[in-house]
């Protein structure tokens, strides 16, 4: 990938034998702890290659979508289209839509739409750095879903809990000018499924000109200058044209369309014949004035750090190593998020009594499904109506004879 690190402490020990090296502090932040910490790191890479990128992967199962060419933007349009416009239904199963992530935020039992962001590994997240702290907290829990349903279309949801968060700055401050820019680390792995894209760092300027490039998010407000554009964070939406970079502010990619809340974090990527598919960097705040919205560019040391973190993260989950081992297999309902009734499906490899069982996050019983109910071996379903009961992100728990299995799902009204 054209890089070498040089880490000390705990991220280990790589000799540097390029040329350009500099020291910069990578910030750790552990959501489930809320316990920040930092580490310094001697970083170094090849500065004469004007394109550096890790890998993307696109799963088997999923169709890789036609993405708009050059000859569908308009001559006079060098920037973005004014606005951005919603996907058929269906197209976020398809890749890259499929890697496209929202993220929700749970409080009180409530789940909000946060921002958006794009898987680019099996466990890992980009997204914007204020969208993991802002106005003076730690947003924790965030839960990550790739392949949202689109308008109502059922649809599995691949969903997991972000437990770390990285930054290359200092969040806490929230000076979101110097690099507005995340990277999540999930509990489980989900991108196997959802696929990912590679994240990318260009050195010269110039290598913007004539790069087409894209965006997909889940904008949840009214348009800020258009009104009737109305978004509920339901729908994704898609946007595609040249982006250049700031004369003033080169860590920064400006757009002509306006951002709209929700949309914080998405990627702008490219497709390229040799790289395939890689993020240029996250959607940030609006930058000179109402006009203009901007990508925080991916600078060296983002790219370079979290590279580092990616490759040494374990790709496979802990709960995946476990469920190979057991006798039985909770799945994830259908549909999800949902409103307001859904199903439970379970397998047992063997008759027995199972109990199943609905929890708030913080613990609280809402409903008691199945009570030493016995069944035989095989696939079995079990209806869930949450009519009573508010919207928000809940567990349903499966326990047996020597086993329990927890999974999570959000009821949307």
């Amino acid at each position: 990938m054209g890089f070498l690190i040089l880490l000390t402490g705990v991220f280990g020990l790589f000799t540097p034998q390029t040329d350009t090296t500099f020291t910069d502090t990578l910030h750790v932040f552990n959501a489930v702890d809320s316990v920040y910490s930092s580490k310094a790191i001697t970083v170094s890479y090849d500065q004469s290659q004007p394109l550096l990128s890790t890998g993307h992967f696109i799963p088997e199962d999923r169709t890789e979508k036609i993405l708009p060419s050059i000859s569908d933007v308009p001559e006079e349009d060098n920037l973005f289209f004014s606005a951005f416009t919603s996907i058929a239904a269906g197209e976020e199963k398809m890749y890259p839509l499929s890697a496209v992530v929202k993220l929700f935020q749970v409080r009180n039992d409530t789940a909000t739409s946060s921002c958006s962001g794009i898987m680019v590994s099996p466990r890992h997240v980009l997204t914007a750095g204020h969208c993991v702290y802002r106005n003076n907290e730690l947003r924790s829990p965030l839960y990550a879903f790739a392949g949202y349903h689109q308008n109502g279309i059922e649809n599995t949801v691949l969903l997991s809990r972000a437990t770390t968060y990285y930054t290359t700055y200092d969040v806490r401050k929230q000076s979101w000018s110097q690099n507005d820019i995340a990277l999540l680390e999930l509990d489980y792995n989900i991108g196997d499924q959802s696929g990912w894209m590679g994240l990318g760092y260009f050195s010269k300027s110039d290598w913007m000109q004539n790069q087409l490039t894209y965006t997909y998010g889940y904008p949840a407000t009214t348009h800020p200058v258009d009104t009737t554009l109305v978004y509920d964070g339901e729908a994704m939406i898609e946007g595609h044209g040249f982006g250049r970079l700031d004369s003033n502010r080169p860590e920064k990619i400006l757009l002509s369309t306006v951002g709209t809340p929700g949309q914080s974090g998405s990627s702008l990527f490219v497709k390229d014949a040799e790289h395939g598919y890689f993020s240029l960097g996250t959607f940030s705040f609006t930058s000179h004035g109402i006009n203009l919205s901007a990508f925080q560019k991916i600078t060296a040391f983002n790219y370079l750090a979290f590279s580092h973190v990616i490759e040494n993260a374990d790709p496979v989950s802990i709960a995946e190593e476990i469920e190979l081992a057991r006798d039985f297999r909770l799945h994830q309902n259908y549909p999800n998020p949902f409103n307001p009734t859904t199903v439970i499906p379970f397998e047992l490899k063997k008759a027995g009594e199972v109990s199943l069982s609905v929890y708030t996050i913080t613990g609280q019983k809402v409903a008691t499904l199945l009570s030493n109910e016995r069944f035989t071996a095989g696939y079995h379903t079990t209806p869930f109506n949450a009519e009573n009961i508010g919207s928000g992100m809940y567990l349903y728990v499966l326990q047996g004879d020597g086993f329990r299995a927890t999974e999570k799902m959000i009821l949307l009204k």
